[in-house]
């Protein structure tokens, strides 16, 4: 009585992860249909903003809060509250109208992978790979902070703190550019530069140099998202995006635990100094790999842009010859 059974707990958790990742593409794909193509890049950002906010810091503080007062039972009514609220927001947006599709093309897009352009895929491949290659960095850090730095819980909440900070002015300074066609240098950049925070906290000899390092890791991972997202929406043709974008959240998600549940060996193999190190170096590696890319196919950004352009100009009653 008034006990949740472990079984009951874990059905709810797994449909919540089903519908967490049909949400994660849909708020995506609601983005790409309804916003402007140049203030895609600002709505990811303030997207993503607004989901660390409420995930990362507004939610487990107000759920620690009802947690200490009323309870469990209460926090967890009041989670599914929201959901309700967010279902009544849901259903007021406006559906988007979509160009009529060729007769070739209607019916089931089991092809779609093979007609997105392979920069998508690409890009795709990358974001899991970055992900997952956080998960290990996840698991080693506290033995560090404890084993290597001789701190306690103070500084590793602290580490999360400044990771935070650094995120939340990353993402909202990719929000503020202008021009669509950065997206890939600032995905790039993102992949760079969070390797080399992650290789300057693998030479850590103290808490402060560990802060730093994982502040600045915060301020490039934080743009990351948005600016790769936004690159996948805009290579991809308009018809496509839907499930493209499913794809992606499905892999984003599931990344992070993969990378979680490697980590665990690699830490007792490697030590979290070593572990951290092979990261970042992946990651390193992962980012020339991404930049030679984007150097070698500058197109990027550019093939979906000029399909919808077409689009546009179709409904508009326009004809242009491609």
């Amino acid at each position: 009585m008034h006990r949740l059974a472990l079984g009951e707990y874990l059905v709810i958790l797994g449909m919540s992860s089903i519908t967490r990742t049909i949400a994660a593409g849909a708020r995506r794909t609601a983005i790409d249909e309804l916003i402007r193509p140049g203030d895609r890049l600002a709505a990811n950002s303030l997207l993503g903003t607004c989901l660390h906010l409420g995930l990362d810091i507004l939610g487990p503080a107000t759920g620690g809060l009802l947690i200490a007062g009323p309870g469990a039972g209460t926090a967890l009514l009041v989670d599914a509250g929201s959901f309700a609220v967010l279902f009544g927001l849901a259903i007021t947006i406006p559906a988007a109208t979509r160009p009529s599709e060729d007769a070739e093309t209607t019916g089931p897009r089991l092809g779609v992978l093979r007609s997105v352009p392979p920069m998508v895929l690409w890009l795709i491949g990358v974001t899991f790979l970055f992900n997952f290659l956080y998960g290990p960095v996840d698991v080693g850090l506290p033995l560090f902070v404890r084993d290597t730095l001789a701190a306690g819980p103070r500084v590793y909440g602290e580490l999360f703190t400044v990771f935070g900070i650094g995120s939340l002015i990353g993402g909202l300074a990719v929000g503020s550019l202008r021009r669509r066609s950065v997206v890939r240098w600032v995905t790039v950049l993102s992949i760079l530069g969070w390797g080399g925070a992650a290789l300057l906290l693998a030479t850590a000899g103290s808490p402060a140099i560990a802060l730093v390092a994982f502040g600045l890791g915060g301020l490039v991972y934080g743009p990351f998202t948005a600016a790769s997202v936004t690159a996948i929406q805009d290579a991809t043709p308009a018809a496509e995006v839907g499930p493209v974008i499913s794809l992606w959240a499905a892999l984003t998600i599931g990344a992070l635990p993969l990378g979680i549940v490697v980590g665990g060996p690699l830490v007792a193999a490697l030590g979290a100094r070593g572990t951290f190190a092979l990261c970042a170096g992946l990651t390193l590696a992962l980012g020339l790999a991404t930049l030679a890319r984007v150097v070698s196919d500058p197109g990027i950004g550019r093939r979906g842009r000029s399909v919808r352009e077409v689009e546009a100009a179709t409904d508009a009653g326009v004809r242009e010859k491609l």
